[in-house]
């Protein structure tokens, strides 16, 4: 959904606006602020990132889930400082 709203040609109030179900109240102001500070490629690389883990953990991959979770959290986390 920030993706979503982020991505708006119209900026990421209108994006959040167009979302399906509609998102109301202190949540909507929240997310607009988030979609903003976070911006469009930032959000496609932590989508990536979380698509990435998503797969490693459904391979067979002899790492363990829980760090390869806990990495991925450091890397937004990391992002979102930027």
């Amino acid at each position: 959904q920030l993706h979503a709203g982020a991505s708006d040609p119209g900026g990421a109030g209108q994006g959040i606006a167009r979302l399906r179900p509609p998102v109301w109240g202190p949540r909507r102001d929240a997310m607009t602020r988030q979609a903003g500070a976070w911006g469009r490629d930032r959000l496609e690389r932590a989508v990536s990132l979380l698509i990435e883990t998503d797969l490693q953990l459904r391979s067979a991959s002899r790492a363990p889930a829980q760090a390869l979770v806990e990495r991925a959290l450091i890397r937004l986390a990391m992002m979102a400082r930027r």
